[in-house]
């Protein structure tokens, strides 16, 4: 930042909102004001922060669907669960939250608006749909129901492959 420090080091948390302010207000604001570059740096949310975001979403969408596909595996009608309603709110929770921090993710790493996107993105936006309509899948087609409990961490691990490794 500006070299500035902070009168009582010990005092302050250190969290990123906490340093931003601590340097604004013991360097009086001049260097370190909230239109610098550094004032905005430390308010921007880090890519692991983003990832656990992501992850958290993910999580939350497999493990609904997976709610969802045992109770219907197990030979259970819609009406029976009284979960039913939860499950779909928490689907589409983790959907939404997925795909918003994914994007976050790529702006952290440099994908700007209008960039070509690379064929993994695609194959994850891909597989993002995916696990957006399987939701539809498991009362109306019990065998699948079945097939779709293996499936899921499946599919989970293939878009970790694609996240981490970025084959294409």
């Amino acid at each position: 930042m500006s070299g500035c420090a902070a009168p009582f080091p010990g005092l302050y948390p250190s969290g990123s909102w906490s340093r931003a302010l601590r340097t604004h207000r013991t360097c009086g604001g001049a260097s370190a004001g909230p239109h610098s570059q550094s004032w905005e740096e430390d308010l921007t949310m880090s890519y692991v922060t983003y990832k656990l975001i992501h992850l958290l979403g993910v999580f939350l969408l497999l493990v609904a669907l997976a709610g969802l596909a045992a109770h219907a595996a197990a030979g259970h009608a819609k009406e029976e669960n009284s979960g039913y309603r939860s499950l779909l709110a928490l689907h589409g929770i983790g959907a939404l939250v997925a795909l918003v921090s994914g994007f976050g993710l790529l702006a952290r790493v440099g994908f700007g608006h209008g960039a070509l996107l690379p064929g993994w993105i695609w194959a994850k936006i891909v597989l993002w749909l995916l696990l957006g309509g399987l939701i539809a899948l498991p009362y109306r087609n019990r065998p699948l129901a079945r097939l779709l409990l293996p499936l899921l961490p499946l599919l989970g691990l293939l878009g970790a492959y694609l996240g981490t490794y970025k084959p294409f």
